[in-house]
């Protein structure tokens, strides 16, 4: 049976940070054959591709390679648990659950002074990043514990919890009908594109109609806001008022801006910038255009797949902004600088613009222009595939 490449696709999509982390991980966990682990994990990094014989060869003389199988099966376990515990300290959901857990694990064992400290440290972080439901869930506990505690009796705090759970409640079934409402709207755009005839306009409408009678000024939460705009921005697209859509797609990006600042969570955010982006570019704004790729940019990241998550749109955004503003010495700039790592990773379309065939095309024909012709034929054949009608 051909050995699989599993764990070294596991090794080759952690970030150096991660890497780091389990090293320290393996030789604090592992007894005895600490090395053999760390020396096996440092010998699939520095492959290429994954050659199963060249480790039997390189460790022929180590004991550990007689049950190669096991070994790799323990330290694809010793990866995983490590990765556990270096995204439980930059995970919001899985801190949260962890915190929910040790307060449940203080209150059965009657330590009530350290579970009122969890309470409240779980508390803040839920009410910060908006997370209503284990909001509701860590108010819950609060209330156990004041029960607990011979506190019953304090009526006014009895109350002030209830209230809060409802408050909870009712701010996470917003963010859940404001989350409908943007998928049906995003729903219609992918499906028909733009509205064709007068019945796409009433039916949109009809869809919108709801959302578009809301008093702006009174959502409870700021992701309620960022799905209000953001729909708002995907119905004018539809309806193709393209001013209109620009407009809410800048309220939109304010939104996730203003939530950055006070979660640091980048994800709404780069959506934000992105999406704004695609508004920019529509209304030929490409002043614009650069300034949202110079604050995409300037988004930290902290793991591999948030890196090519950033260097694929900055990548395919600086691409179709130098094909639309006929800057081709900075294309040939871009291409020399990223596109094998594009062809290699990739993750290289913008399919909102629809401008992937046009993209491949402008690749391989600077390509041909600067006499790399292997690369030139990868980006051809990728165009072909695209679409198989058109020659090159």
């Amino acid at each position: 049976m051909k050995p699989t490449a599993e764990l070294f696709e596991l090794i080759h999509s952690l970030s150096r940070t991660e890497k780091g982390y389990f090293k320290k991980f393996a030789s604090l966990h592992v007894k005895g054959g600490e090395n053999n682990y760390i020396k096996l994990f440092d010998a699939i990094e520095q492959q290429t591709d994954y050659d199963e014989e060249a480790i039997k060869i390189q460790f022929a003389k180590e004991t550990f390679v007689k049950h190669l199988p096991s070994e790799k099966n323990y330290l694809q376990q010793l990866i995983m648990k490590s990765l556990r515990l270096y995204h439980a300290k930059t995970n919001l959901g899985k801190e949260l659950r962890e915190l929910i857990d040790y307060i449940e694990i203080y209150m059965d064992k009657g330590l009530y002074r350290q579970c009122e400290k969890l309470v409240l440290k779980a508390k803040k972080l839920a009410q910060t990043h908006e997370r209503f439901m284990a909001l509701a869930e860590i108010i819950k506990w609060e209330k156990k514990l004041e029960t607990t505690r011979g506190n019953a009796l304090n009526r006014d705090k009895t109350w002030q919890l209830h209230n809060e759970t409802i408050n909870a409640i009712q701010n996470e079934l917003e963010v859940q009908q404001f989350f409908r409402m943007q998928d049906e709207m995003v729903s219609v755009v992918e499906t028909v594109g733009q509205a064709r005839t007068k019945e796409d306009v009433d039916n949109a409408n009809q869809k919108i109609e709801a959302l578009l009678k809301i008093d702006k000024t009174k959502f409870n939460s700021a992701l309620s806001s960022i799905l209000y705009y953001n729909t708002l921005a995907a119905y004018y697209y539809f309806i193709g008022d393209y001013e209109k859509s620009y407009q809410s797609s800048k309220y939109y990006l304010t939104a996730t801006e203003l939530d950055y600042e006070r979660s640091s969570d980048s994800s709404n955010y780069v959506n934000g910038l992105h999406n704004h982006y695609v508004s920019c570019h529509r209304t030929k704004r490409y002043d614009e255009c650069y300034w949202l790729v110079d604050k995409i940019k300037s988004i930290p990241v902290n793991s591999t797949k948030g890196d090519e998550t950033i260097f694929s749109r900055v990548f395919s955004i600086e691409i179709g902004l130098a094909i639309s503003t006929g800057r081709f010495k900075e294309l040939v700039l871009l291409v020399e600088a990223d596109a094998e790592k594009i062809l290699v990773k990739n993750i290289f379309v913008d399919t909102s613009l629809n401008k992937d065939e046009m993209q491949c095309v402008a690749l391989g024909r600077t390509y041909t222009d600067i006499a790399k012709f292997n690369l030139a034929a990868s980006f051809f054949l990728r165009a072909h595939s695209l679409n198989p009608a058109n020659a090159y």
